[in-house]
């Protein structure tokens, strides 16, 4: 049944809204975050000072609100492109895509696999994550002048093999934890089991680790079904390396000071290279970063969506 759902122009995720049924009326208010609990797929487009969003209620069976949603900024001709790691979510990028305001198109996205249970996150393949990636920006070549791809750890890989495809509208790559060498430390798998095993988050660290985890699984065993993945993204990250040397275009590298699942060795891939810009969060992980940390990475996004468009 489609709704419609009206919304005044401010900040897109901290506001009352009105959803509203063409046969029923109104439904009441909600924040927007209701959207993704009830995993209804949306797109935003912009109405005079009105975002009106259309939505088709669709899979309310499944209990998971990592959903991907897109946002069209009519006066803007750039989109930001988000793409989550493995086994990750759209929600990791809240914080980034409510510092922009609005300024810009979004497509933050979904992997193939993921929002789901281990069984499909299991038969998904890094092929299929690639393939989802690259058509999107094959998509949004059409449709925009400036495309900046924000990756996080394994979506950080993706897109730099999708600038090397699809180098036309590309403008910029800013890419968080990236994952150029690998290193299992013992916080990393403390934390992997406080996921799996526990419903308690125990502090901030567990808690965005787990809002990072978009595989549910009704037994923590199932989790061991996708290690094929894994060892497939061992081998994206070493073939990913050499990559860097082929993209003259803008790069910023966020890395945090104590990830605890990307290596400090993963900078010496960007070492003596003009185009990219390394920017060192602290107080912050791989999943897991501090207010501060939050505010600068917001911050230097800002910045370098800016120079980068203003650049061309």
């Amino acid at each position: 049944m489609p709704y419609m759902l009206n919304m005044e122009l401010t900040k897109l995720f901290r506001i009352p809204l009105q959803l509203k049924s063409k046969k029923t009326g109104a439904l009441g208010f909600f924040q927007i975050k209701c959207i993704r609990l009830l995993r209804i797929p949306y797109r935003f487009t912009k109405t005079h000072s009105l975002y009106t969003i259309r939505l088709e209620m669709e899979d309310l069976m499944m209990d998971s609100k990592h959903i991907e949603y897109h946002f069209k900024a009519e006066t803007s001709d750039a989109v930001i492109v988000f793409i989550h790691g493995i086994q990750g979510s759209p929600l990791q990028f809240d914080f980034i895509i409510e510092k922009l305001n609005g300024a810009y198109s979004i497509e933050n996205l979904l992997l193939p696999g993921h929002g789901k249970t281990a069984s499909d996150f299991r038969s998904s393949t890094m092929t299929q994550w690639q393939n989802y990636v690259d058509e999107r920006v094959e998509k949004l070549q059409k449709e925009y002048k400036h495309i900046i791809l924000v990756g996080h750890s394994m979506g950080g890989l993706l897109s730099i093999q999708s600038a090397v495809s699809y180098p036309e509208q590309i403008r910029g790559l800013f890419l968080i934890a990236l994952p150029l060498r690998i290193r299992v430390s013992y916080p990393c798998i403390k934390n992997s089991l406080c996921v799996a095993f526990s419903k308690k988050d125990t502090n901030e660290i567990i808690a965005a680790a787990r809002k990072g985890n978009s595989i549910s699984a009704s037994n923590p065993f199932e989790y061991l079904a996708g290690i094929p993945r894994y060892i497939e993204l061992l081998k994206k990250s070493k073939s990913t390396r050499a990559l860097l040397e082929k993209l003259p275009l803008p790069i910023v590298i966020v890395h945090s000071a104590n990830d605890e699942l990307v290596s400090n060795k993963s900078l010496n891939y960007a070492k003596d290279k003009d185009n990219i810009e390394v920017i060192t969060v602290n107080d912050s992980g791989h999943y897991y970063y501090s207010q501060g940390a939050q505010e600068k990475i917001s911050d230097t996004l800002e910045e370098f969506i800016a120079e980068s468009i203003v650049s061309f």
